[in-house]
């Protein structure tokens, strides 16, 4: 009888370790240590979509890429749009590469859109206060969902 409990205990300490073990590998495994956050937005013809990918180790951002796309319906409105905004953007932006941060842009008939990669790991924090960001992953976080954005 005592060999019977002592065996059944084992077996249930066996599985029980099991699942334990199960559920950590399965954690790390899903999680990948990334956050994504976005938004799709439409008003008054027009649409903006804004997706950013982080990469992050405990609370320090490794990278991130942000990908954002503006449509328009009405070319007029892309054409004034476009003459002050892209332009703008595009000039403001250009200055601040580095072998870290990288930006791109495209115009496509009323659709602009913009990519920027960034090794936040290895760039300085002057540089990425230059675009607006942060190595930490909870202040981060915390502006995006300020701005209207949703993380997982």
């Amino acid at each position: 009888m005592k060999k019977r409990l002592i065996v059944g205990l084992g077996g249930a300490i066996v599985a029980l370790l099991i699942i334990i073990l199960a559920v950590y590998f399965g954690m790390r495994f899903f999680n990948k240590n990334t956050v994504t956050c976005s938004s799709n937005n439409q008003a008054n013809g027009v649409s903006i979509k804004q997706d950013y990918l982080i990469k992050f180790e405990n609370d320090n951002i490794n990278s991130i890429s942000i990908d954002k796309k503006y449509a328009y319906e009405d070319q007029g409105r892309f054409d004034k749009f476009s003459s002050i905004v892209v332009k703008g953007n595009d000039a403001n932006m250009r200055p601040l590469q580095n072998e870290y941060i990288k930006f791109d842009s495209s115009v496509n008939g009323k659709t602009y859109k913009t990519s920027l990669k960034i090794d936040a790991k290895n760039a300085s924090k002057e540089s990425l206060s230059k675009i607006g960001l942060d190595k930490s992953l909870s202040v981060v976080k915390g502006n995006l969902t300020e701005q209207g954005l949703s993380c997982n």
